[in-house]
Order: structure tokens, then sequence, then C-alpha cells
């Protein structure tokens, strides 16, 4: 594994102990108690066996930032941000997009690249919370 690697995995895996530390503190300010050893392994959902039912949390991590949540209704978070070298592969990125966040963008093709770049962000946080909402339902 080179250094770069290593050194991306070993930051996912603090963002991701931290993650769960801010939900303990989250649910602690709730009178809920979640050990930190208990909680999902990193690369799973987050789940921990004490979360009461009808709780649901959520993680997104990314270049240093953990943004947690913890809510009565499924919820799902992700954390983007805006890096121009996605400008030159947009078309691409675009396609891997549900059918109709494609046709929204497609609707807004007069707009400048960085701001089609944005659109995509938008859309592709919309589309990832879908999909951590599915997930949370089938979990």
């Amino acid at each position: 594994m080179s250094s770069a690697k290593a050194r991306r995995r070993q930051q996912c895996e603090a963002e991701s102990h931290l993650a769960r530390l801010l939900l303990g503190e989250l649910a602690a300010a709730q009178g809920i108690a979640l050990p930190l050893a208990d909680w999902s392994p990193r690369g799973q959902a987050p789940h921990h066996p004490a979360l009461p039912a009808g709780f649901y949390v959520s993680i997104a991590h990314r270049h240093g930032h953990v943004l947690v949540g913890l809510a009565t209704l499924p919820l799902g978070l992700d954390l983007e941000y805006h890096n121009p070298r996605h400008a030159h592969d947009l078309d691409a990125r675009i396609a891997m997009l549900p059918t109709d966040a494609r046709k929204r963008l497609a609707e807004a093709s007069h707009l400048n690249e960085t701001e089609r770049l944005d659109g995509f962000y938008r859309e592709w946080v919309r589309y990832e919370d879908r999909v951590r909402k599915t997930i949370l339902r089938v979990i």
C-alpha cells in the first residue's frame, strides 16, 4: 500500500472514530448511553445495539470533516466538497445519477461549468440521502 493510501486510510479511521464519539455525545444529551466499543465497525452502516427503537443515526466524513446526526426519523447525511477536477469528467459523473436527477440537470444545460458542477453535487447529495434512508429501512 502506498504511503498516500495508508495516510488516507488512517484519516478515514480517525474520522470514523470521531463520528462515533460525537454520536455518543448527541445520544448522551438525550439521556441515551451508547458506549463507543459497541458501535458497528467502520465500513458498515452505523448501528449501535443500545440505540432505542425509533432513533436513527447517520455519519458522513471526508477530508478531515465529520458530520453526524441522531434523529427520530430516518436521515441520510452526505458531505461533499467542490473539486474542480470533477468538472473534467462531469458528464460521466452525471450519468451515474438516477434518471430524475439527470433530467433536472439536462434542463439546466444552459448553466456554466461551475454551476453545472454545483448542480451535480446537489443531486448527488439527494441521491446519497435516498440510498442511506433505504438502507436504514432494511436494517
